[in-house]
């Protein structure tokens, strides 16, 4: 695919020509998103760094939550805002152990009284238990339930504190639409929204190093990753501003269809804006069904030829 470098398009910048073990850094206060390299990680705190596996589509990420911690493995989510885990007691529960409320000295559910907490898109429930209720709904049709808790996030090795006071979700019946294979407990939400996990950490940016599959090297998931231009290696497109939407938003300029062909988004929807959300969470990308078309034919002809 293709984005816009700038608002006249006169320095389009095309993803074909990242390498793959390149790191995406998206940046919370800046208007640029980068793809890099070789990013200079020296001076970076180690409990920010995460390792990160790509595992049946989705890519996850170990961490340590409550006190003493206790192991979960989150998908890495930028498109949603709601962190959450599976809780005891569960019905369908995952492979791995849910998380033990009952054993966490931090441990805390969301006040639905008094301090004025469960607001938004959250409600209380009725006497007795006055739980802060969520019921999210995902893009693809899949939906997570439950309450709103606070408790601590810690480093996986170091167990250092990363978020003293995490707001997330405890669900006790794993959503039927997510696959309840391998290590996954939960679901870490990255997006700009004033809930996300990514917000709530205060990050100034954050990065994924995306090693290609079946390579030696280690996939990292960084917090607060350096934003400047390190090398000649880094490509540098402008996103969306948050006033305007919590996501990540690129400006789709167009999409190339191997050396020769390349199919544009008309001019007039350019200044209308057709964009494009990055999404680690979906497992498919979806265009619009004028420009699907022209995708879809110029590819026939392509695979023709």
């Amino acid at each position: 695919m293709v984005f816009d470098g700038n608002e006249v398009l006169k320095n389009p910048v095309n993803l074909s020509q990242i390498q793959p073990n390149q790191c995406v850094v998206l940046p919370l206060y800046d208007t640029n998103l980068f793809f890099n390299h070789n990013l200079e990680l020296d001076g970076v705190r180690e409990d920010v760094y995460y390792e990160l596996k790509f595992e049946d589509g989705k890519f996850i990420t170990p961490m340590g939550v409550g006190s003493p911690p206790q192991s979960v493995v989150w998908i890495i989510d930028t498109g949603s805002p709601l962190t959450w885990t599976i809780c005891k007691p569960c019905d369908r529960c995952p492979e791995s152990p849910p998380f033990d409320s009952s054993v966490s000295r931090s441990f805390k559910k969301v006040d639905c009284y008094g301090r004025n907490e469960c607001i938004g898109d959250f409600q209380c429930d009725e006497y007795p238990s006055h739980d802060c209720r969520y019921d999210f709904g995902y893009a693809d049709g899949r939906a997570v339930a439950g309450f709103m808790v606070y408790d601590r996030v810690t480093h996986p090795s170091s167990r250092d504190t990363i978020v003293d006071r995490l707001k997330f979700g405890c669900t006790n019946n794993w959503p039927k639409r997510f696959k309840v294979e391998g290590p996954i407990t939960g679901l870490v939400g990255l997006n700009q929204d004033p809930e996300s996990f990514i917000q709530q950490f205060k990050a100034e940016s954050f990065s994924f190093c995306c090693a290609p599959e079946h390579s030696f090297q280690q996939s990292r998931f960084i917090l607060n990753a350096p934003t400047e231009e390190t090398s000649s290696d880094t490509v540098r497109i402008p996103i969306r501003d948050k006033k305007y939407s919590y996501h990540y938003d690129l400006t789709l300029a167009g999409i190339a269809v191997g050396e020769d062909d390349y199919v544009a988004v008309e001019p007039k929807k350019i200044n209308n804006s057709i964009l494009a959300t990055i999404d680690t969470g979906a497992r498919v990308s979806w265009l619009p069904q004028g420009l699907y078309g022209r995708f879809r034919d110029t590819f026939k002809k392509h695979m023709l030829s």
